[in-house]
């Protein structure tokens, strides 16, 4: 989904935490999870999410130099837009299972016996894998808008398995990098104030994470049932 379609569906994040972090090293960090060649031969991940170049930033014009492009190249009024380019690949079940019971049948041939399951079952893992570095992928684009002053993330899409790809993307690129956290804002966080949005607070961050279960970022081994912290 792209910023400019005119209908949007928004996913509203919130990041806790210091918000001073130079942009010169999220820069060095992103350069990690860029994404390369749309058709790489070889990949042998169903689900593959990288960052691309966003439409409408001086990142997409000719005045860059070369391939490389950072969050200074994204910058609008004082905002940062980007773009995740989620990548698919899926082999067809019935392919498969006619593949590995071919190949199980010719090694059971070939030893004289049949296969413990154990076995069947890696020999399956293997074909999958070697057919999923085969196949085409889908591919869909979702944009998304970092409020750099007001220390939120926009994520233009609602879907659940894509709030989960750019969850993982944006903690591995910039939240671990800026010892930060993230939080998406749920109904129960709507009527927050700013001040009411500490990082600094260790018991704040547990109950935050209680009342939605989207803090990503956030190791939450100290956290206590929720009830025995809302009276």
């Amino acid at each position: 989904m792209g910023i400019v379609n005119g209908s949007m569906s928004i996913s509203r994040y919130r990041i806790l935490g210091d918000s001073s972090f130079p942009i010169k090293a999220l820069n060095q960090n992103l350069q990690n999870f860029v994404g390369g060649d749309l058709l790489e031969n070889g990949l042998k991940k169903e689900v593959i999410a990288r960052w691309v170049i966003p439409s409408g930033t001086l990142a997409s014009t000719e005045d860059r130099q070369g391939d490389y492009w950072d969050l200074s190249d994204c910058e609008i009024d004082g905002d940062y837009l980007l773009r995740l380019r989620i990548e698919k690949r899926k082999v067809p079940g019935e392919l498969l299972n006619l593949m590995a019971k071919k190949e199980i049948a010719r090694l059971s041939e070939e030893k004289g016996t049949r296969l413990p399951r154990p076995v069947q079952k890696e020999i399956k893992d293997q074909l999958k894998t070697e057919l999923i570095g085969q196949s085409l992928p889908q591919v869909s684009y979702i944009d998304v808008v970092w409020k750099w002053e007001e220390r939120e993330v926009w994520l233009l899409s609602t879907a659940k398995n894509t709030m989960a790809q750019f969850e993982d993307l944006f903690q591995k690129t910039f939240l671990n990098k800026m010892g930060s956290s993230m939080i998406k804002i749920a109904a129960p966080l709507l009527g927050f104030a700013d001040s009411e949005w500490s990082g600094q607070d260790q018991n704040r961050l547990d109950l935050l994470g209680q009342v939605t279960p989207s803090l990503v970022g956030y190791q939450k081994e100290r956290q206590t049932p929720i009830n025995s912290q809302i009276n």
